[in-house]
This record gives C-alpha cells, sequence and structure tokens, in this order.
C-alpha cells in the first residue's frame, strides 16, 4: 500500500478590458471559478504485501464463498484476491476496509477504483460487482450499489469505478468495500487487484 497526501492551489488572476468608445476601462477580475477539491489522501492497494488490512466478509444468504491472497492471475505486480462463490443463486461475498477521517472534515468525496477478471463465460453476466463507500460497515446486499455486470465471451480485467460523498463530522472512521453477489446456481471465481481509494 502507497499513501500520499496533495494539495490543490489555485490562483486568481485580473484583466483589462477595452470598451467601446470609451478608451481604457478599469481593469475588472473575472468572476471566480469553484476551487478544486483538495486530494486529502491516495492509496493504493496492490496486495503484493498480502491483503493489506481487506478482511473477507459474506452475507448469511452465501451458501460459501471464501476470499484468499493468490498468485493465480494479477493486473500489477504477482499478486491479487481470489474470490471464490458458491450460492444458491444469491449471496453477497465482499472485502471491506476502515480509513480514519481526515481531521476537520464535516463530509468527503471518497472514489474508489479496482480491476476484476472472470472468465468470460455466459454465466458472468448475472454475477453484480458491488461497492460500498459510507459512514459504517456493510452487512447485506443492500447495503451495495451494482457498478455493473460481469460481461460475457470476453475474458480479461475490467475497472470499475464508484464516487460518492458522506458526512463524516460526528465519526472517526468510515469504510470501503468491494465484491461480487451471486447470480446463478453455481460456483466460480473472480479476481481482484490494483484497488485505489482517493479522498478529497
Amino acid at each position: 500500500m502507497r499513501l500520499s497526501t496533495l494539495a490543490t492551489v489555485t490562483a486568481a488572476a485580473t484583466a483589462t478590458v477595452l470598451m467601446p468608445g470609451a478608451g481604457l476601462a478599469a481593469a475588472a477580475p473575472p468572476a471566480a471559478a469553484p476551487a478544486a477539491r483538495a486530494v486529502l489522501a491516495d492509496h493504493t492497494f496492490d496486495y503484493e504485501s498480502g491483503t493489506e488490512g481487506w478482511i473477507a466478509k459474506k452475507d448469511d444468504k452465501l451458501r460459501d464463498g471464501d476470499v484468499t491472497w493468490s498468485t493465480d492471475l494479477a493486473k500489477s505486480g504477482t499478486h491479487s484476491l481470489d474470490f471464490w462463490l458458491d450460492g444458491p443463486g444469491d449471496g453477497t461475498l465482499w472485502v471491506e476496509r476502515g480509513f480514519p477521517v481526515p481531521l476537520g472534515q464535516p463530509s468527503i468525496t471518497v472514489e474508489l477504483s479496482v480491476w476484476e477478471w472472470n472468465d468470460g463465460d455466459d454465466e458472468a453476466t448475472n454475477w453484480p460487482i458491488i461497492a460500498h463507500v459510507d459512514r459504517t460497515a456493510p452487512t447485506h446486499e443492500e447495503d451495495f450499489v451494482k457498478l455493473g455486470l460481469g460481461r460475457t465471451q470476453v475474458d480479461g480485467w475490467r475497472q470499475y469505478t464508484y464516487s460518492t460523498t458522506i458526512d463524516v463530522h460526528d465519526v472517526r472512521t468510515f469504510y470501503v468495500a468491494y465484491g461480487v453477489s451471486v447470480g446463478a446456481e453455481r460456483s466460480r471465481a473472480h479476481y481482484f487487484d490494483l484497488a485505489h481509494v482517493t479522498i478529497t
């Protein structure tokens, strides 16, 4: 995991305007543009040193499932997280991690991006990739946002991104999670790698 802290600085400028028939007019400042939000923290997880603080969870609808640190496939480096699910047509498997709230921030915008791999068979279209960013950790499928469905007949890596703003004025920790929901009566594997969490 790499953690960096950045700052964004904006500068105001003035313009000189020549009015018809009036000679040189007094300089007037342009309308102020909204300042870009400063990046408060930027986390990258390539899973080369383990699960890097991400904890595997599943809901009570999932028949069986686990997440393992794997060298089978990787988007970056040699390791990824291998999600194996065996469901009766329902259930959710995910990894979650708590992050500290930056000091003095009543609200924050959090962007999660992560790469996912599946084998591209027809069943992949029924297995949603899911994400969660909130003040509390998720406990069941309804706590997640569906980012998209696995694609069919094309195996390989695909990037998913989710961004949301949350109120954190009275909490010290917020939670990010991602994973897969079961979409068919069968077992299958998905791999996840190179997760980024950016806080502004």
